[in-house]
This record gives structure tokens, C-alpha cells and sequence, in this order.
């Protein structure tokens, strides 16, 4: 982990070296760098997972070689400090605790910044502590990120047909759909009076509590087939759908996007 790393090197990691820089300080090509017989100048950081190891292998700095039943204390120095400085996984122990890790899988939709006094001595702002020394305090600040959060939403709320946006953040409540012979001028009439008054807010059905702006109205001219993969591709939580058989119940059908459950509403 190179974020832990800089912090006990004390300077920023620009990357790992590379293999002529390797080659040229270990004298072995990439592969068989190990602790044995370093340079002076090289100084080593050992992460605390091999405190206790012993008879291990590493690479001797030669080319073609490893070196086996490797010893701290005998092949090479026993380490005066051990660091932590792997990437944790899943079943590492917890230094504190003893308990294991358990892997989470997680997506950031926020920050927040140690700004450290970089501002406050920018902006000279002080104060006194108890000792009645005037220092300048530590900042900090945090934000959320409104198209991350709609990114983790989108991921989180989905199936194979598309998305299924969750009520208090979808961009429309229901989605009407109405389908009808165009030929069939009485037909065409109902549906289309029915689906205006429900738009315009002018006539309700029992059930759905529709409000200006919380419908989107599907009133092209295409297949209804493309319109009902439209709709759950879209993903509003309800579906109303119009058509000349629902009329002929005196209903609307009424869908849920997210368990797909459907009910005929009476008009």
C-alpha cells in the first residue's frame, strides 16, 4: 500500500522502480532481488506480517538465484521496527482486535480532506490553547459527489431489463403507455381521453395518486412491445398501461417495475 508506505518514508512515492533502476542497484535483473546482501545505502522496510518468519526463500541478488532457509538474526539483520504496510484482505487479522477482515464490496460517493493548518496559517487564523499558546487550528472539509451517488443507485437498483429507480429519486413516479389501433377513431379516443385526464391531473383512478410531473407519457407511435422494454429500460417504479383489452375490463393495468407484480385498476 503506497499510501501507507510515504507515510513511514516521510516523502511521496512517485512509482515503483523500474527494472533498469532495480538491475542497477541490486546487480540482478528483475525476479531475484531480495534482502541478501543489499547495498549499504539501500535501506529496507519489512512489513510486520514477517516478524517470526523463518527458512523462508528470497532472491540473492544475483541473477538465476534464490536463497533458501533464509533466518532473521543469522543471514540477514534482525529488523528494529517492523511496519504495516500490506493491503489488507479479506481473513488478515486486525492487530487490535485479533478478529479477521472481512471483505465489503463498496463504492465512495464522498471525501472527506485532512487539510491539516495549510488554510488557517493562509488566512492567519489562530487560537489559544490551554497552556495559553496560540497556535493555528487543524481543517478539514468533506463533500458528496451528486453523480456518484446516482452512479451507486443505478448499480444498485437494476435487473436484466434495465433500471429500477427507487421512488424518492426517480425522475417520474409512473410511466404511462397507451396502445391502439389508429384506424379505430372510438378506441382511439378513449384511451387518449383516459391517459389526458390522468397526465393533466383532470380525472384520477383509485390507487394512483398522480401529481403534475410525476408521469412520463409514452404516446409514440411504435410497437408495444418497444414501448413496455422502453419502460422498464427506463425504470420509473409504476407502469400504467392503456390499451384497447384493458378497456374492455373498464381498467388500466397497473405495474410495479420492481417486484412486476400487475393489477387491473378500475376506471
Amino acid at each position: 500500500n503506497t499510501e501507507k508506505l510515504q507515510k513511514h518514508v516521510g516523502s511521496k512515492i512517485k512509482g515503483l522502480a523500474s527494472e533498469q533502476k532495480i538491475e542497477s542497484l541490486t546487480g540482478a535483473v528483475l525476479g531475484y532481488a531480495g534482502i541478501i546482501n543489499l547495498p549499504e545505502s539501500i535501506y529496507m522496510f519489512f512489513d510486520d506480517s514477517l516478524e517470526g518468519l523463518t527458512n523462508f526463500e528470497c532472491g540473492t541478488n544475483r541473477t538465476g538465484y534464490h536463497t533458501i532457509n533464509v533466518n532473521f538474526g543469522r543471514d540477514v539483520d534482525m529488523p528494529t521496527q517492523w511496519y504495516d504496510l500490506k493491503e489488507a484482505q479479506a481473513g488478515d487479522i486486525h492487530p487490535s482486535s485479533g478478529q479477521q477482515y472481512i471483505e465489503h464490496v463498496s463504492a465512495e460517493v464522498g471525501n472527506i480532506f485532512d487539510l491539516c493548518d495549510k488554510w488557517t496559517k493562509a488566512f492567519n487564523i489562530i487560537y489559544t490553547d490551554e497552556n495559553n499558546v496560540q497556535k493555528h487550528p487543524t481543517m478539514g472539509c468533506h463533500g458528496i459527489g451528486t453523480s456518484r451517488c446516482l452512479g451507486v443507485i443505478a448499480e444498485n437498483n437494476n435487473d436484466e431489463r434495465g433500471l429500477i429507480w427507487p421512488e424518492s429519486i426517480a425522475p417520474f413516479k409512473y410511466h404511462l403507455v397507451t396502445h391502439f389501433n389508429p384506424k379505430d377513431q372510438e378506441t382511439k379516443s378513449k384511451v387518449l381521453s383516459i391517459a389526458a385526464g390522468l397526465y393533466n391531473n383532470t380525472s384520477a383512478i383509485n390507487g394512483i395518486d398522480a401529481k403534475e410531473g410525476d408521469i412520463l407519457w409514452d404516446d409514440r407511435t411504435i410497437g408495444m412491445g418497444q414501448k413496455l422494454g422502453d419502460a422498464d429500460l427506463i425504470g420509473c417504479p409504476y407502469q400504467i398501461i392503456i390499451t384497447p383489452r384493458t378497456l374492455e375490463q373498464n381498467s388500466v393495468e397497473f405495474r410495479n417495475r420492481r417486484t412486476s407484480e400487475s393489477t387491473l385498476l378500475p376506471l
